[in-house]
């Protein structure tokens, strides 16, 4: 698995799968993360990301995007 797709992912991501989806680096994945730009819930310490709201998320960027062409 690596970039753009998230058919093989449960349905929630660890941040280390989100920067392998996102194709970003890890500091830059918890930044987002930290401004609200990439979804994410807390379990304990750690962060999940949903998978329904990261495709979500990309697919507002991809329409984006394509407007800007």
């Amino acid at each position: 698995m690596s970039g753009r797709s998230l058919a093989g992912y449960g349905e929630l991501l660890t941040m280390e799968e989100v920067c392998i989806v996102l194709q970003l680096s890890r500091h830059t994945v918890y930044e987002l993360a930290r401004t609200g730009d990439v979804p994410t819930i807390r379990l304990g310490r750690q962060l999940r990301t949903p998978r329904a709201a990261l495709e979500q998320m990309m697919d507002r960027s991809a329409e984006c995007d394509s407007a800007d062409v």
